[in-house]
């Protein structure tokens, strides 16, 4: 069964078409274990993600795959929407 209105199936995220969260800027401050594995995610659905951590060296991993790795959490004000972990 679709979602109504989107044509797609149940499971199908949709994240890098226009309009969805693919579209949007996004910030992710923590880069431990469940944040780098959920950036990965994101990253390779093509999402824009600008991350942030505590120790720089960990999240510089990320910037390989594809992520913008910025200093502190307040350069991730410009994103249009920032997880925390």
């Amino acid at each position: 069964m679709a979602d109504r209105g989107s044509g797609q199936e149940p499971g199908e995220q949709g994240l890098g078409q226009p309009g969805r969260l693919g579209a949007r800027r996004l910030g992710w401050l923590g880069t431990g274990r469940m944040g780098t594995a959920l950036v990965r995610r994101l990253l390779a659905a093509g999402c824009d993600v600008t991350v942030s951590n505590r120790t720089r060296a960990k999240a510089e991993p990320l910037a390989a795959a594809g992520a913008t790795v910025v200093g502190t959490a307040a350069d991730l004000a410009g994103t249009d929407i920032c997880f925390v972990t």
